[in-house]
């Protein structure tokens, strides 16, 4: 809570959440700060959003009503009645006070303070195997997805281990699966990248439960819940990425599943998990073991720090070096054997012979199967947790908290939990994910697999942008597009607005006065008009398709101004990253994306349906289609196919079959001579 109270009463009130659907909204009404001042607050707590805000006072007439002590309050209708207590002074007040609940009227979210991740997007690139509780390893850009629980024998997920290991390439947002499958079906283990004794990275997988002769059908029992049937492994395969090859070495003294890891000084710790009941046969336990496997040696050891809260399973944890006060290895959340929890420590790794210590829990009532990710911002590590399961039926949450350690230089943030905005898709909806893969590359936290709750895997590969608390003061748009995604950006210089969609909120493009560089701006602000003059702050990002942009930008409109449109050839639109004439990247180019350009040719296709045309000056550039040239939209006009055009517009482009095609923007007819017939 925002206060500490005392003599308050809590009651629920029914609401509509930020999706559209019902939601009940946690009340807090009156107390007493010290135990004898009476309050008139009224304080609710959003779980969308996991924050509360000051809704409401109990003022009537002007006259505020606090209450404290036994009060009564109770709901009718639409109304809230709030009766007796004591008042002021300790008087018991017997007044009735009441207030209408407007149930459609959402409560709005607390607003994110110092947020690390943000701005999810849909990367449309779906995992080929749908599936859950799978291990995962980055290497390079690269993120190997091993295992896990694909539902392929029946409806429920929980049925089916499988061998598939599939690559997701962050750098160019491409999957592969030409890798060669497990020797066993394997989930709920873990993976790492470690070098061997002749200094190659490998990746190695270790525990979970597998099938060796990977059957159709399960020996253990009733085919839904078989897999917790499967006693816990502790086998250990070795995979060269390289070779595309799979090998064996020394086995985990203590076979789990679920456990948690982390890698230090190029050994990997395994810790908790779940394990055979050695009391009990055909029963598992939580581990409390900390085995620690040296791939050079080929060996493993015992850590004597052992596992956090005596033992525990399903936890998130991630490594941080905070420089000259340590690396510290994080143990986030977890389950015993009966419940979640939101218990958190950390471990020095720096210090041998060092116990794991209690650190503040997670804000959350406890979740297990969440994934942790270390978050660099200029000298600081810093920790962040993401998605996982809660409840007794373990729905899947779309939260995301990051932690400041004690170290982190701010003494009011230092030691705490901050909640990040929620991960949610615009025009997709919130993203609830547990039992993923995530890795992080370039500015932005990669998500892929896993399952929104029972029965039901997930398909799409999302990213959240890293927002850096750094500022970066560029006067010219090509400054700021040198600078890292996620940087906050200000941008001193006015610029001159070249497009300002009708039918498209959201978004507008501005480009240099002097036509240098031009660029698109994501905002929630009321667009500029074109011609306007503005002054732009907001974070660095790349769009899906390789384009810079401009996002939570803050946009203040000064004046009108204008900016030269230069001809360019088909050939010369884009830049370097563009498809070439040999249906590969151009490495060399200078970027005309985001620029007002203006090109000329034959009309080669129209798209009716898209609403889209092509034009070809000669260039044949690729189209990603059976006709050359430069895909024109947004224009609305319809040429016939052969007509000659001239066209204005703002260079951009599209993905087309892993090629980044030429895309020139139109304004929509807002601009007479944009469109203009050669005959």
């Amino acid at each position: 809570m925002p206060a500490a109270r005392v003599g308050h009463v809590a009651t629920v009130l029914q609401g509509i959440g930020q999706n559209g659907y019902a939601l009940q909204y946690p009340a807090v009404i009156g107390g007493s700060p010290d135990g004898s001042t009476p309050t008139d607050t009224v304080y609710i707590y959003h779980p969308d959003a996991q924050g509360w805000t000051l809704e409401s006072r109990m003022i009537v007439n002007g006259e505020s009503r606090p209450r404290t002590g036994r009060f009564a309050v109770g709901i009718i209708g639409n109304e809230l009645y709030v009766c007796g207590g004591l008042g002021p002074g300790g008087v018991v007040d017997g007044s009735l006070v009441r207030a209408t609940l407007i149930k459609t009227n959402t409560p709005p979210a607390p607003p994110v303070e110092n947020p690390l991740v943000g701005n999810w997007e849909n990367m449309q690139q779906s995992i080929p195997t749908w599936r859950t509780r799978v291990a995962y390893a980055q290497l390079g850009s690269k993120l190997y997805v091993i295992g896990g629980e694909d539902g392929t024998k029946d409806s429920i997920w929980r049925d089916s281990l499988t061998d598939v290991v599939e690559v997701y390439d962050m750098a160019t947002n491409t999957w592969s699966t030409n890798e060669t499958p497990m020797p066993v079906n394997f989930a709920r283990g873990v993976a790492a990248v470690l070098r061997d004794a002749q200094g190659k990275e490998k990746i190695y997988v270790v525990g979970g439960r597998i099938d060796p002769e990977k059957r159709a059908n399960w020996p253990y029992g009733p085919v839904e819940g078989s897999i917790d049937r499967v006693p816990p492994s502790g086998n250990v395969y070795v995979y060269d990425p390289v070779a595309k090859t799979w090998s064996t070495a020394t086995p985990m003294p203590t076979p789990r599943a679920f456990a948690g890891h982390f890698v230090y000084q190029n050994r990997l710790h395994v810790v908790g998990g779940v394990m055979a009941d050695p009391e009990n046969p055909g029963r598992e336990i939580v581990s409390p073991a900390h085995e620690v496997y040296d791939p050079v040696t080929n060996t493993w050891s015992t850590h004597p720090s052992g596992t956090p809260f005596g033992a525990r399973q399903g936890a998130a944890t991630a490594l941080a070096d905070h420089g000259p006060n340590g690396v510290w290895a994080y143990w986030f959340g977890g389950s015993t054997n009966t419940t979640q929890t939101a218990n958190c420590a950390r471990l020095n790794l720096s210090i041998p012979g060092s116990s794991w210590e209690q650190i503040p829990n997670l804000p959350v009532g406890g979740v297990s199967g969440a994934r942790a990710i270390t978050i660099v911002d200029g000298t600081d590590q810093i920790p962040a947790v993401f998605g996982g399961d809660f409840g007794p039926v373990a729905c899947a949450y779309d939260k995301v908290f990051h932690y400041f350690s004690p170290f982190y230089g701010d003494p009011a943030l230092a030691n705490s939990w901050v909640a990040d905005p929620l991960m949610e898709v615009p025009g997709e909806g919130k993203v609830v994910r547990s039992g993923f893969a995530i890795g992080q590359w370039q500015g932005y936290v990669y998500l892929a697999g896993g399952d929104a709750g029972p029965c039901d895997l997930v398909n799409r590969t999302i990213r959240g942008q890293i927002l850096s608390s750094t500022v970066v003061k560029a006067p010219g748009i090509g400054q700021a597009k040198t600078v890292s995604d996620g940087t906050k950006v200000e941008i001193t210089g006015e610029k001159v607005v070249t497009l300002s969609p009708i039918g498209e909120p959201g978004f507008f493009y501005m480009q240099d006065p002097d036509g240098t560089a031009g660029i698109r701006v994501e905002t929630a602000d009321m667009l500029p008009p074109l011609g306007a003059t503005v002054l732009v702050s907001g974070r660095m990002g790349t769009a899906s398709n390789g384009e810079r942009v401009i996002r939570e930008a803050t946009v203040t409109i000064k004046g009108a101004g204008s900016t030269p449109v230069r001809n360019i050839t088909q050939r010369d639109a884009g830049g370097a990253g563009y498809v070439g004439p040999d249906g590969q990247p151009l490495t060399l180019g200078t970027s005309t994306e985001g620029l007002l350009m203006r090109v000329a040719g034959k009309v080669t296709d129209v798209d009716f349906f898209e609403g889209a045309f092509w034009l070809d000056d000669g260039s044949a550039v690729d189209s990603g289609r059976p006709v050359k040239g430069i895909k024109v939209i947004r224009s609305e006009t319809f040429p016939f196919v052969g007509q000659y055009l001239i066209v204005t517009g703002v260079v951009t482009s599209e993905v087309v079959d892993g090629k980044k095609i030429r895309v020139l923007r139109g304004r929509e007819g807002q601009v007479p001579g944009d469109i203009q017939p050669v005959f």
